[in-house]
């Protein structure tokens, strides 16, 4: 898979992954976009406005909502990441998933 380090990379999901960790590392992939990490700050700011508290044990206690998923691993799906020397093992892990646009 020709990937150019240091630099902007598309990535389309060709073929789903069979196991679940290959599929958390496409998830964990796919969430370092940009636009995807703008949105889940936006959501934990929300999510921390909106907990529910309430007394246990003599002192407050916190129950946070559930974090909201904003991608999804499904055939088809393109994504586009700053490849660093960080990921690259990431990425050689799941590579017969994934086809460079």
């Amino acid at each position: 898979m020709p990937v150019t380090p240091n630099a902007e990379n598309t990535f389309t999901i060709v073929r789903r992954p069979l196991k679940e960790s290959e599929r958390k590392t496409l998830e964990r992939l796919m969430t370092m976009q940009k636009d995807v990490q703008r949105g889940r700050a936006k959501l934990a700011e929300r999510r921390s406005r909106e907990n529910v508290v309430h007394g246990r044990g003599g002192r407050d206690w916190v129950v946070r909502k559930t974090v909201t998923k904003l991608v999804h691993v499904e055939i088809g799906q393109t994504f586009t990441i700053h490849v660093s020397h960080n990921i690259l093992p990431d990425l050689r892990s799941v590579e017969q998933y994934l086809e460079v646009a």
